[in-house]
């Protein structure tokens, strides 16, 4: 089955690489290729913040979107990334 996207649930994701890291060894990803990467964006104020540690950030996978059995979903320890009943990641 084709792979159209991968959706990941950015307030359930902790940033712990563990899809990114899973990827590359499953995949044989040569050092210094990604097929899986996870940014971090942040951190910035607040709206509205009062004070300067009054910050916010999140974490974005950037995944490649093309596997029928992603190692990434297996080692999510949060669910953040997940496989649902129609294949869609």
């Amino acid at each position: 089955m084709t792979q159209y996207a991968i959706a990941t649930d950015l307030n359930r994701c902790v940033g712990c690489l563990s899809c990114m890291v899973a990827c590359k060894a499953v995949n044989n990803v040569p050092i210094g290729s990604y097929w899986n990467k996870v940014l971090r964006i942040g951190p910035s104020l607040k709206e509205g913040a009062t004070s300067s540690h009054d910050v916010e950030m999140y974490y974005l996978p950037v995944q490649c979107q093309h596997c029928a059995d992603p190692e990434c979903v297996k080692v999510c320890p949060t669910g953040a990334s997940h496989k649902l009943e129609d294949g869609t990641v």
